[in-house]
């Protein structure tokens, strides 16, 4: 299911035009990063979170045409 998500969201971004398209996320999740690595997205940043009451390592991945 996630690729379907994935690759219907992402050829919605290239059809519109979208250059840069991002996501936040947590690290720690293998299974999604490994998906986001394979429709090009790169890790570009990662920082402590404490937005949902604990200390969480959140991560942006980014995906550039």
């Amino acid at each position: 299911m996630g690729h379907v998500l994935m690759k219907a969201a992402l050829d919605f971004c290239d059809r519109v035009g979208y250059k840069r398209v991002y996501l936040t996320t947590f690290k720690g999740l293998a299974a999604a990063h490994h998906l986001y690595v394979q429709y090009g997205f790169k890790l570009v940043h990662e920082a402590e979170d404490t937005s949902w009451g604990v200390v969480l390592p959140e991560q942006e991945w980014e995906r550039i045409n």
